[in-house]
């Protein structure tokens, strides 16, 4: 048998020595009395005498096996099998015992398994080495331990029903139970809040049993460092860290393992001046092996959970054409599938959608998932994957979605290596109410017709799918009466005769204000105050500048400039035509329909501009979603049959005769930076958007871009819808996040109440306080994937907020790759170490949790209970008189 925590056995049986001495004092001296002899009265006094002497010492004894059974208790003694004191032992003798230097080349051949190290290096200049397979039995001494166990969420990859992050636990409860006593122990795993050695070496196994995959934790590698750092505090003289990982990739970056190897060189350093070491050695190998024996250095033991057998499928991030849309409207999800393993094999891919309001509390079991009473809609795909590491890409289209918060799951059926990559939540809201104000030149019909055929094409209108409600008005009140026919309709939708009688009540009906080619003489600074307003509060605003923006002054204006985000300074006229819209990031939130095909490519160039504003002095809330980049001249030479010099003659003669004069080319070409060509600017809660070239030209013949009618008008038509999506989703949240990223929601309500309501995906209920002031939620503690949902007591008007949002581990987590031998040696290097016999350590534990070694640590606490009892009953019989 073997005391868990010795210190507490010794304190006990300390202990003992409180009720001897109170027993001692507690003795009372007899008085002498002088009486007539009374022979059968000194009788008595002896025989009561005997009595209370008994008596005293069954007590004594009784309090005296109390405190000891209270000390082996809190010691928690384990029997160890009759082997157990040897196994690492014999796992060392049994190991390929070599000195610690550089690896041979014979290593690299060495296979990588669960008993062999799986860092058998690369060859390199030095002498040859590989790392030794140790155990750490036979120490008498206490040593500075810290164990690093792995808890990346690839550590819950199963092998053989158990998963490797129980397989890490379990060997570090080995571990422990093989350490010296008085050891100084230290457990350190992804959280950043651990990294301190525990009081004892309960405590140890207690932190062990509470210690669960941390999917956005630190990588292995900066957790090793900081054990390497925890240890040298240490005053005890021997240090060990034993390392349990399944060395994939992402846990062993090149920079955290060069930090490791610097620390590890300062301590060696620092060792050699406390010990007068010589600072240099002729024999790398050699002094790699002394500097390990120093005083102070930690030796690395290092424990191989991976292995390359296996086979997994796993579903990449998703890419959502819209986090809010409109009723009726279609989602467009976009998503990767990889899959690993040998030979060939279909996976079946599924989409579930549920109604948020009816899914159960705990999502972490695959219930909701069966359950058809909860799944809104179910769609699934085959997907065929080759041999060996293979990607497959699928596409789901799920139309007229419910109001509301929507919630759904794409998913793998089917069980593999790993499940946390199996499945991905996210989230959207769905509106009813998708209403936008077009405002335009006259004749309106005309001018805004690809515009609004774009947003809400006449099929989907008369079907009802239309995405969008449109209000199409001028820009000044018409100088006639309106019909009677439009009278009633504008009573009917509440839509304003035109921007000019718009009132800030009216605007705030509509999601967002489209202006086409809008006349200086509807900049004026009332309006432009008025859609500021409009803006701040959450609603969007598009503004299209074109041949109507003059004089330019108007929108020069500190307001206006405020409110567009850039200051249109002068017209640009582009020749030959040779320029395009091109993004400049395909993930602003206005171009979010383009990212599915930005690896294929958008044909951009097949929609010049010939013509544009030129944009300068953007605000500090700007950003530049798009330029008029340059069209390929290699392209342009292609087509006239003209290269080089040539070409350009052609250009020119051409120019000429198509009337150009040579004033319009004065402002084409004066800076060599892109001009910018699509801003988007964030103002309070919502968001405007300046094309420098209009919608509304047509096919007019001084048109000044093709956008509308170039030779793919496809990429128009997404490019409506984006701008359009956006900014009538301005102060919409954000709904899908990755692990460790604040979660910040925001609210509709005019009165937002005080505290909101959060369930996680575990289930538990969190009362989460709210930003009155900006109508918003904050939660930083997005520590697991999966979905959250969020609700609020009604407020003074009997609203309530409820929405959902998603969490989701970054693709990099999954990589379950292992480095070459050439590479983990090119990690380690410098750093000698040695592997631990994993298989024993795992046995080992085992022996101590079977049947035929049970703890004793319930058996201890009847009996403690009994004594305790028992003492208590004689000592109130002993001094009831």
């Amino acid at each position: 048998m073997t005391i868990t925590t010795f210190s507490l056995f010794l304190a006990g049986l300390a202990a003992t020595a409180v009720p001897i001495v109170l027993h001692l004092l507690s003795r009372g001296k007899p008085k002498k009395v002088v009486f007539p002899a009374l022979r059968f009265a000194r009788q008595k006094f002896a025989e009561n005498k005997r009595k209370l002497t008994l008596k005293r010492l069954l007590l004594l004894a009784l309090r005296v096996g109390t405190l000891v059974l209270l000390g082996l208790t809190l010691a928690r003694p384990v029997f160890l099998p009759p082997d157990a004191a040897t196994f690492l032992d014999e796992a060392r003798q049994n190991g390929e015992v070599s000195e610690v230097g550089e690896n041979s080349e014979d290593a690299q051949t060495t296979q990588i398994n669960e008993t062999d190290a799986i860092g058998q290096d690369g060859e390199t200049a030095s002498a040859p080495r590989r790392p030794e397979k140790a155990g750490i039995a036979g120490r008498n001494a206490p040593v500075a331990a810290a164990i690093v166990v792995d808890s990346s969420v690839r550590t819950g990859r199963v092998k053989n029903n158990e998963s490797f992050f129980e397989t890490a636990r379990a060997t570090a409860a080995a571990i422990v139970a093989q350490l010296p006593p008085d050891s100084e122990i230290a457990i350190l795993d992804g959280t950043f809040d651990g990294d301190a050695f525990q009081p004892d070496r309960f405590a140890a196994r207690t932190r062990l049993e509470k210690l669960e995959i941390e999917p956005g934790g630190r990588p292995v590698a900066e957790t090793t460092l900081e054990a390497l750092r925890l240890v040298e505090r240490s005053t005890l003289p021997t240090k060990e860290i034993f390392v349990l990982s399944d060395g994939t990739r992402p846990g062993w970056s090149a920079s955290d393992a060069a930090r490791l190897r610097r620390q590890y060189a300062a301590t060696v350093q620092a060792a050699r001046r406390k010990t007068g070491a010589a600072a240099s050695k002729e024999n790398a190998a050699s002094a790699d092996a002394d500097d390990a024996e120093l005083p102070g250095v930690p030796r690395f033991y290092f424990v191989d959970l991976g292995d390359d057998a296996f086979q997994n499928v796993s579903v990449g991030s998703l890419s959502l054409s819209a986090e809010t849309l409109a009723a009726g409207g279609t989602l467009r999800i976009d998503v990767d599938v990889e899959r690993v393993g040998p030979g060939e094999r279909d996976a079946t891919l599924e989409l579930v959608l549920f109604d948020a309001q009816k899914l159960p509390s705990n999502l972490e079991v695959n219930a909701p998932f069966d359950d058809e009473t909860l799944v809104l809609r179910r769609e699934s795909q085959t997907l065929s994957f080759a041999d060996g590491r293979s990607k497959r890409s699928a596409v789901f289209q799920p139309s007229d979605l419910p109001p509301g918060a929507c919630v759904g799951a794409v998913r793998v059926v089917g069980a593999d290596a790993l499940a946390a990559d199996d499945v991905r939540w996210f989230a959207v809201d769905v509106e009813t109410d998708w209403r936008l104000l077009v405002v335009a030149p006259n004749p309106v019909a005309d001018k805004s017709l690809f515009l609004t055929q774009a947003l809400a094409p006449e099929e989907f209108k008369k079907t009802g799918r239309a995405p969008f409600e449109l209000d199409v008005v001028p820009f000044a009140a018409p100088s006639t009466a309106p019909t009677a026919a439009r009278a009633a309709n504008a009573a009917e939708t509440q839509a304003p005769t035109s921007l000019a009688t718009a009132t800030p009540e009216t605007l705030a009906r509509y999601r967002a204000v489209l202006l086409l080619d809008p006349p200086a003489s509807a900049f004026d600074e009332a309006t432009v105050r008025r859609l500021t307003a409009f803006v701040e509060k959450g609603g969007g605003l598009g503004v299209f500048l074109g041949r109507n923006a003059t004089p330019i002054s108007a929108f020069q204006t500190e307001t206006a400039v405020r409110l567009l985000g850039a200051k249109p300074v002068d017209q640009a006229r582009v020749a030959d035509w040779n320029r395009a819209l091109k993004p400049a990031n395909y993930d602003a939130p206005l171009l979010a329909p383009f990212r599915p095909f930005e690896r294929a490519g958008v044909p951009w160039d097949a929609l010049p501009v010939g013509r544009f504003w030129r944009l300068t002095d953007l605000t500090p809330t700007a950003t530049v979603v798009a330029r008029f980049e340059k069209i390929d001249d290699a392209a342009s030479s292609e087509e006239t049959g003209e290269t080089g010099e040539n070409a350009q003659v052609a250009q020119v003669a051409q120019n000429k005769e198509n009337g150009a004069k040579s004033q319009n080319n004065e402002n084409s070409e004066k800076s060599e930076t892109a001009p910018p060509a699509l801003v988007e600017n964030r103002l309070g809660r919502g968001t405007v958007a300046t094309l420098a070239t209009p919608l509304s030209d047509g096919t007019q013949n001084d048109a000044w871009n093709d956008l509308t009618v170039g030779d793919a008008p496809w990429v128009f038509v997404l490019l409506a819808d984006g701008i359009a999506r956006r900014l009538a989703s301005g102060d919409a949240s954000i709904l899908n996040y990755s692990v460790g990223e604040t979660a910040t929601l925001r609210s509709p309500l005019e009165t937002f109440p005080a505290v909101a309501t959060l369930t996680t995906p575990q289930g538990e209920e969190l009362a989460i306080p709210t930003d009155v002031e900006r109508r918003q939620i904050r939660f930083p503690g997005t520590s697991r994937a999966g979905l959250y949902r969020l609700r609020t007591a009604p407020n003074a008007d009997g609203e309530t907020l409820e929405k959902a949002f998603a969490v989701s581990i970054p693709d990099a987590e999954f990589d379950l790759t292992r480095p070459t031998p050439d590479d983990w040696a090119a990690l380690w290097d410098g750093v000698p170490y040695k592997t631990l016999d994993l298989t024993a350590a795992s046995t080992a534990l085992e022996a101590i949790r079977s049947d035929k070694t049970p703890e004793p640590y319930a058996l201890l606490v009847v009996a403690l209970a009994v004594l305790f009892l028992a003492e208590t009953a004689v000592a109130n019989r002993f001094y009831r008189r």
